[in-house]
């Protein structure tokens, strides 16, 4: 499964550019232009990495910094973000020889069953072997709101 970045940015330029170099990294590409919107999208998402350029309107709310999760990189105005975002996404990369975690693995299966049946909880809930409302209460508890 790619790695999930979330990228924090009002310049288009720089999301492009980060964009191109995280193609070959295997690593899915997600961009907010604020940094609440992209709290709410850190939420959902749970990202291994928030890139976050210090041009973004906001950007000293510490509030607002500590519900963006995942491992959090400050890009310097100016700075090389592609290059930068690369480089620590092969440091965040899990260790392809350590065992996942339960949860971890649970939420892949989870993943996998409401892909495979369209979203359709009931039926995902059926392959899983849990009940639709446990299967509900996960999905909540992962943020794998569809």
């Amino acid at each position: 499964m790619a790695e999930r970045v979330l990228l924090v940015t009002p310049e288009d330029a720089v999301a492009r550019a980060t964009a191109a170099a995280l193609g070959p990294a295997d690593a899915d590409l997600f961009r907010e232009r604020t940094l609440e919107a992209a709290a709410g999208a850190a939420a959902r998402l749970a990202p291994a990495l928030v890139l976050l350029d210090l041009a973004t309107p906001g950007v000293d709310d510490a509030a607002l910094h500590q519900r963006l999760g995942g491992r959090l990189l400050l890009i310097a105005p100016g700075a090389h973000l592609p290059t930068a975002a690369v480089q620590l996404l092969e440091v965040v990369r899990p260790d392809p020889h350590r065992p996942l975690t339960l949860d971890q693995v649970e939420r892949a299966q989870i993943e996998r069953a409401l892909a495979h049946h369209a979203g359709n909880r009931t039926r995902a809930a059926r392959e899983l072997g849990i009940s639709r409302a446990t299967l509900i209460n996960k999905i909540r508890a992962y943020a794998l709101n569809r």
